[in-house]
């Protein structure tokens, strides 16, 4: 027989004390190991040395790109029957094929070449931050706000280095990673650095940014779901050192101004007002 002091309360001290103890665990599981957080550079988040190639297509302008894409349009449209050979757009096509000639342009080299850049890309895409990928690392960077006119930033792309002005080029896409944290943080100056740390996924995305004296088109490569840990100090770590703007893209790195040439431009002063406002996400 049974008596009550053999039967357990659903309140009892000792079961309540294992649905405490059960529900801790499922937390634990559950939640990133972010105290195990890698510190991570941004050289690390680059592909492989073995992967570096010669992208003919990345020498382009965006118009050269566009015309080049119109003629491989129009070259497929004649091809499958859709749009006739001695037609508008036949007629387009040799336009713009002798426009890129004269640019210096070798369209059909580029079109017989564009498979092979593809596989390349892809192959370099896949080995970009291969060793911390779906790992937990703790970055620094600095942060352009995808929404700037909350009163939090949550959402925003970590860069290494903070594109001044339009002028110049935004870093690579295996150097952008598209961040969201919670809770969110304060607004901040664009050239205040800070750590962030979380779980680094692999997600290409594309945003378009207006910045105050032109448009620049980013692309990332990763995604990052975490927390905001605190401001970037170099007295404490140089890893950020690591990403720095390259000196290729500036005609003098001596005087650190961009290409346009404006001493407005330097990139270590915030010259410009303002956040780079993103306007729409592809």
């Amino acid at each position: 027989m049974i008596t009550n002091k053999q039967i357990f309360h659903p309140f009892s001290p000792a079961l309540v004390t294992g649905y405490m103890i059960l529900f801790a665990l499922l937390i634990m599981t559950a939640a990133p190991a972010f105290g195990d957080a890698r510190i991570t550079s941004w050289k690390e988040l680059r592909p492989g040395e073995d992967i570096v190639f010669d992208d003919p297509f990345a020498r382009l302008s965006p118009d050269q790109l566009r015309d080049l894409g119109t003629i491989a349009r129009i070259r497929w449209l004649i091809a499958n029957d859709k749009s006739k050979p001695d037609g508008v757009s036949a007629g387009e096509e040799e336009r713009l094929v002798k426009q890129l000639s004269d640019q210096g342009v070798d369209v059909e080299w580029l079109l017989s070449h564009r498979e092979k850049v593809v596989d390349k890309r892809r192959e370099r895409l896949e080995s970009s931050g291969s060793s911390v990928v779906d790992t937990a690392i703790r970055i620094p960077g600095y942060v352009m706000p995808l929404f700037p006119d909350q009163p939090e930033i949550r959402d925003f792309l970590l860069v290494p280095w903070v594109t001044p002005c339009a002028h110049f080029p935004p870093p690579a896409a295996n150097q952008v990673i598209r961040v969201t944290i919670e809770p969110g943080m304060a607004p901040r100056d664009r050239f205040d650095p800070v750590w962030i740390q979380g779980t680094l996924k692999r997600k290409p995305s594309e945003y378009t940014i207006f910045l105050v004296d032109g448009v620049s088109r980013v692309e990332a490569d990763f995604t990052l779901a975490g927390q905001f840990i605190g401001n970037y100090s170099t007295t404490e770590s140089n890893v950020l050192a690591e990403g720095a703007m390259p000196a290729s893209i500036v005609n003098n790195p001596g005087t650190g101004r961009c290409k346009c040439g404006s001493p407005t431009c330097s990139p270590g002063h915030d010259s410009h007002p303002g956040s780079p406002i993103i306007r729409d996400t592809l």
